[in-house]
């Protein structure tokens, strides 16, 4: 239906996954009609925030990515200094 409606395959999939994840995650945790309203509501934001920030969400995503890459890189050098350095105590 969203394919159908002009969306995008993968953004369609994307928001496909997102509703059931909500819709599960709100329906078991709350049951009945207020946890079916909440799960309407809940994916009907998401589709809202995904269609309007979509492309912030993901300068933001892979932004966090290279800092965490970053990062990686800096403890596996600081790792290997050290494990340079004890290999020198034993020179």
């Amino acid at each position: 239906m969203q394919v159908k409606g002009g969306e995008d395959v993968i953004d369609a999939a994307i928001k496909t996954g997102a509703h059931v994840v909500i819709a599960s995650g709100v329906g078991m945790a709350v049951g009945g009609p207020v946890g079916f309203a909440l799960a309407v509501g809940a994916t009907m934001a998401f589709d809202y925030v995904y269609d309007e920030y979509k492309d912030d969400v993901i300068e933001f995503g892979n932004s966090a990515i290279n800092t965490i890459e970053d990062v990686g890189d800096d403890i596996g050098d600081a790792v290997l200094s050290f494990g340079n350095n004890i290999g020198n105590l034993f020179d």
